[in-house]
């Protein structure tokens, strides 16, 4: 009966070793690939700065739109005045990806 007991919590822990190797591999597999997605993104320049100021961004046109409604004109003026010529000029220095179809 105490070998039947041993035997099955042997048998348990080399489960919940085996178990921890696999979920540290799982692990390690799925950081390296955000690692990679952090890489691609902030070669597309994704980074904090940006991050942020877009955060901002959409605190402030909460804030103005519940403020100053009248006024929502001149903020999408003014925004819009720098995003569509940087929209344009980004569009104008892209490159095509060599991608087979």
């Amino acid at each position: 009966d105490k070998k039947k007991i041993a035997s099955h919590f042997k048998s348990a822990v080399s489960n919940a070793v085996g178990f921890k190797k696999g979920k540290t591999e799982m692990l390690r597999r799925v950081l390296d690939e955000i690692d990679l997605v952090s890489v691609k993104r902030m070669s597309e320049g994704f980074n904090q700065f940006n991050f942020s100021i877009g955060v901002f961004n959409c605190f402030f046109i909460t804030y103005m739109f519940g403020a100053y409604p009248e006024h929502m004109w001149l903020i999408y003026l003014v925004q819009g005045s720098y995003f569509i010529p940087r929209k344009f000029l980004n569009m104008w220095k892209a490159r095509p990806l060599n991608q087979a179809l």
